[in-house]
Order: structure tokens, then sequence, then C-alpha cells
């Protein structure tokens, strides 16, 4: 005996299929959005230079006690080559700016983070 599928179990069917469809392809992305680039204008008229005022916004944001000081297991921020390492693989950039996970308690002045995204966004140098 022949079982016939009626339009109900078909649509049922579909429906399953388009959303097994949609969380694969939903699960596919980040869990952000690519951080955006500051305005050049604005990171032209700042000092956005390591010596400048990066090394003493991540002394005050990132290196505190207990946090990215020497030997600190989840990166050393206590000078620029040990800092390189984080920058080199995107960590820095995707927890400041991405995600926005560091610092845990978000940044003591905004414009601490513009200043830091205007350094990376221009190469991250040590100058």
């Amino acid at each position: 005996m022949k079982k016939v599928y009626s339009i109900y179990s078909m649509a049922v069917l579909s429906i399953a299929f388009c959303m097994l469809t949609m969380t694969q392809v939903s699960c596919a992305y980040n869990e952000f959005d690519a951080p955006k680039k500051m305005p050049v204008a604005y990171c032209d008229s700042i000092n956005a230079t390591y010596s400048g005022k990066v090394q003493g916004i991540i002394a005050l944001e990132c290196g505190y006690s207990g946090y990215h000081e020497a030997g600190f297991a989840n990166g050393d921020f206590t000078s620029y080559n040990t800092l390189k390492v984080k920058l080199n693989n995107e960590t820095f950039n995707n927890r400041v700016f991405g995600s926005e996970t560091m610092p845990p308690s978000g940044f003591s002045n905004p414009e601490n983070k513009n200043i830091l995204k205007c350094w990376y966004d221009n190469g991250a140098l040590d100058n």
C-alpha cells in the first residue's frame, strides 16, 4: 500500500527545511560586526602615536594592577613589543573595538577609545 503525503505534511517539511537552513547560515557569521574605521579628519587632528598618547592610555585602561602586567597570561601590555603579539593576532582589535569586552568595565574616558582606534587604524606603529 502506497503512502500519500498530504499538502499539510509537505508544508511542514518545507518550513522545517527552511528553518534548518536559516540556522546554519546565521551561525556562519561572527558574533559581532567588524569594527568601523575612525574618520581620517578626526584622526589627523589628534596625536594618536604610541609614545604620545597610546602608551599612557594602555597603562591607564589596560595595565592596572593584576591586568596586562609583565607575565600576565592573557598578554603583557607593558611594552610595545609584548603588546604587538595581541595586535598581530587581532585579539586587541576584536576585544577592544569588536566585541567591546575590554576593558571589562569600559573606558574611563570615551576619548581614550577613539585615540586607540585611530592609532590602530593607522597601523598601530611604535611611534
